[in-house]
């Protein structure tokens, strides 16, 4: 992509702003690290169930682990109908967990990844970037929480991986 390896100075944006650009049959963009791994089969299948007349999704959906490590609250949600089974259990939270997570590409077109912040988690920056785009344009996000990959402690679970 044409940056030195970094964790928050930029490659996160231009990974975004690439994806978008060299891949423009993509319905959705994730980012993991390199010590997470996606269960594709289970994170596919997820991303799917739902969609249907009774649990409509909108288009701006933002996929992850939420964290609530930080003060403050991703204040952006669709409101809830019948579609619980992936939303956050969170009541409040803040971001979306680095070790993984997605954007559909309807939201990840409208965001400015040129005002990324610099310097801080590149997890927290691009829920800001969602945050401010939603107030910016005037829409609702979507969070899904398809919990799909590993990132620390599933590893202990054999069953983990296939249940769907």
């Amino acid at each position: 992509m044409g940056i030195e390896e970094n964790m928050n100075n930029g490659k996160t944006a231009l990974w975004f702003l690439t994806a978008l650009q060299r891949f423009p049959w993509a319905t959705h963009f994730g980012k993991l690290d390199m010590d997470t791994f996606p269960f594709l089969h289970k994170l596919v299948h997820r991303m799917a169930e739902g969609r249907n007349d009774a649990c409509p999704l909108g288009p701006y959906e933002f996929i992850g682990a939420p964290d609530d490590r930080h003060v403050g609250n991703f204040s952006v949600s669709c409101p809830r109908e019948s579609c619980d089974r992936f939303a956050p259990q969170l009541e409040v939270w803040n971001h979306m967990n680095g070790g993984f997570y997605a954007l559909s590409r309807p939201l990840a077109e409208k965001l400015s990844w040129e005002e990324t912040p610099r310097g801080g988690g590149e997890d927290c920056a691009t829920t800001w970037l969602v945050i401010h785009a939603s107030w910016r344009h005037g829409f609702c996000v979507v969070p899904r929480a398809l919990d799909s990959w590993h990132h620390g402690g599933k590893a202990s679970d054999p069953d983990f991986a296939n249940h769907f």
